[in-house]
């Protein structure tokens, strides 16, 4: 079953300077045992304080994970709660009003993280985990822990936008027993939360991320770029097309073929076709931003005389600033066109 002694007894969490305010107001690192007691706290609160009963169905919406995430998570596991991502019957967030209203989730009955999270004493729940409740629709019974190599400092994101990423991501981390330390920190849109995840992965020596989506990869490699991070020593994990794609640092064999290199030039069509040997694809990697209707003009024209030489059409494109390594890897975690 899914409670606390799923995780790691070698558990350790360190904070850091970008989110205090999920749990704690200092930096610190904490042991399992400190979760243990944030489990409990949030059972009391969930049975007694928001009167919940077992295989009600709990949303989370936390677009800043923290120590308090794994804790709720687990309260809701030992309470045999459902936890889904559509149709709660209540929803946990950390959204202001405007967002919580935009996503339309004023519709359920709701409670913001900051209010329940220090609602103080805390009364002893008597009730023994049956395992009979759902995660995002896998019974917790038949859960199979994925295989991940997991070592070193791990930087969880955010999961609101990707619930599958608990099961595929989160579990595995926090049951492996050779992670040194975990570390949260989420955002609210890559645009502006890159940045913080970038100076956190440089300063906190992070070893392994997951990022949910093509627009915080291509932001991240940006902003690592900008502040010349190096992440030799970072595994980036990317959830694309309804799984978990597993980074592929063999970057050399992602060049342009000399058998169909000619092919923008005779098409008036700025840019360079790129082959990857590793995944067998053709990706273009236009020089300038191009409209998204003019691109797929330009990119079926060459696919069609590509698939005439090759048998392959180009099945990835896109503008990136430069051909570094780090700017290639965009191509390999996009979503296939």
């Amino acid at each position: 079953m899914l409670n606390r002694y799923f995780v790691s007894e070698k558990f350790r969490y360190k904070t850091n300077e970008f989110n205090h305010r999920l749990g704690f107001p200092e930096e610190a690192i904490v042991k399992v045992g400190k979760l243990y007691k944030r489990i409990d706290y949030f059972k009391s609160v969930f049975i007694n304080d928001l009167t919940l009963q077992p295989k009600s169905n709990i949303m989370f919406y936390m677009t800043q994970t923290g120590f308090d995430t794994f804790a709720m998570f687990f309260a809701a596991t030992e309470l045999d709660l459902n936890i889904v991502d559509t149709d709660p019957d209540i929803l946990i967030h950390n959204l202001p009003d405007t967002l919580l209203i935009d996503q339309q989730f004023d519709n359920y009955r709701n409670y913001s993280y900051h209010d329940i999270c220090d609602v103080g004493k805390i009364k002893t729940v008597d009730y023994e985990q049956t395992g009979d409740s759902y995660i995002y629709g896998v019974h917790q019974k038949d859960y199979q822990v994925p295989n991940l190599p997991f070592k070193g400092n791990v930087l969880h994101t955010k999961y609101c936008t990707v619930p599958k990423l608990v099961l595929q991501w989160m579990l595995p981390a926090l049951a492996n027993d050779s992670v040194e330390s975990h570390i949260c920190l989420g955002f609210n849109d890559a645009e502006d939360g890159m940045g913080r995840i970038s100076f956190v992965v440089q300063r906190l020596d992070i070893n392994y991320i997951v990022l949910p989506c093509n627009e915080s990869i291509k932001k991240f490699y940006q902003e690592i770029r900008l502040r010349n991070v190096s992440t030799e020593h970072v595994e980036i994990y990317h959830w694309n097309n309804n799984e978990l794609r597993i980074p592929k640092n063999d970057l050399e064999n992602i060049k342009e073929d000399p058998n169909v290199k000619n092919i923008p030039q005779k098409y008036n069509v700025k840019g360079k076709l790129l082959k990857d040997d590793t995944n067998n694809e053709y990706y273009f990697q236009f020089e300038h931003q191009v409209e998204n209707s003019i691109a797929k003009i330009k990119i079926k024209i060459m696919s069609r005389e590509l698939e005439m030489r090759t048998g392959k059409n180009i099945s990835k494109y896109g503008y990136l600033e430069s051909g570094t390594d780090e700017s290639i890897m965009i191509f390999r975690n996009m979503k296939d066109d």
